[in-house]
């Protein structure tokens, strides 16, 4: 049986570091990533240096902001402290289009496989105030988050 070509079976290590990258740098467009932390410049090549070719100054919103839910959203209730916490019901609705959108070049925020994938760099994240890019989730949402996760990440 023949075998796949060797630059194939990189392909998952491959998308493991996009993903990877992804978290490190933020939001498309949303400005440097932390210092010294990997980003993709021109040409695909990784390097520390902060910032991507090509972007703007940066977007980080102003200390003391929240993530703030679109304005034709109606807000995502929550799941009450005995209540399962499962990802189609409570986890995917935190996730607006913006938030996808920023990401989807890397996985997608409305993907069950992908968020459980990236589940523990996901919280991190929005534990730093880093994700998503236009403000910090409440302490509410990132413990619905935080449940999930010790919950075994239901589907």
């Amino acid at each position: 049986m023949p075998q796949p070509h060797r630059s194939l079976t990189a392909l998952p290590a491959v998308a493991a570091t996009a993903a990877a990258v992804a978290l490190v740098s933020g939001c498309s467009g949303s400005g440097p990533p932390p210092q010294g932390q990997p980003s993709i410049t021109s040409g695909s090549q990784a390097s520390t240096t902060p910032g991507m070719a090509g972007q703007g100054p940066p977007a980080f919103p102003a200390p003391g902001t929240s993530h703030t839910e679109s304005s034709t959203a109606p807000p995502v209730p929550l799941p009450g402290a005995g209540e399962p916490v499962v990802f189609e019901r409570n986890i995917k609705p935190l996730f607006r289009q913006d938030d996808r959108d920023s990401m989807t070049w890397a996985f997608d925020l409305w993907s069950y496989t992908d968020v459980k994938s990236h589940a523990a760099a996901i919280v991190a994240r929005l534990r730093d105030g880093s994700m998503p890019c236009d403000g910090a989730w409440s302490a509410e949402k990132i413990n619905v988050f935080q449940r999930w996760i010790d919950s075994g990440m239901a589907p």
